[in-house]
């Protein structure tokens, strides 16, 4: 699904391109609509889980995952960098939407997820990989 937005090398751009897919995976959907609570100048969204805020930190160029209510608080660490986000995700999806793909088959799923991490860039992003499959 994501493929070809991994190979966009500049962020301002890739950034556009995922703004303006307004499509879902699981409870991630990338968009830019605005948000009832503005967020710092220094993220750039990337879409929302569930309510919660996808950004791009610009000063660290982490993927992150702010808080709706209370958007200065950081919930978690997503990816090392956008293109690393991009391919951890479509990793999952193509995982999660395969054939042979069984919700009930823990360590399958916990493969998906250690994968997912790792490709995201470190062990800090887990628990988002995690969130995605309901753990």
């Amino acid at each position: 699904m994501l493929t070809k937005y991994a190979e966009i090398n500049d962020d301002e751009e890739l950034l556009k391109k995922l703004n303006q897919l307004d499509e879902g995976i699981g409870m991630l959907e990338f968009n830019c609509k605005e948000e009832i609570l503005p967020f710092s100048i220094r993220f750039r969204k990337v879409g929302n889980f569930e309510l919660d805020i996808i950004v791009v930190d610009q000063v660290s160029n982490h993927v992150i995952m702010l808080d709706h209510d209370e958007p200065d608080f950081v919930m978690c660490y997503c990816a090392s960098d956008i293109r690393a986000f991009i391919k951890a995700i479509n990793h999952f999806y193509n995982h999660v939407n395969s054939t042979g793909y069984d919700c009930n088959d823990e360590a399958k799923i916990m493969q998906i997820v250690e994968t997912s991490t790792f490709i995201a860039g470190h062990r800090e992003y887990k628990w988002f990989y995690q969130m995605m499959v309901g753990i």
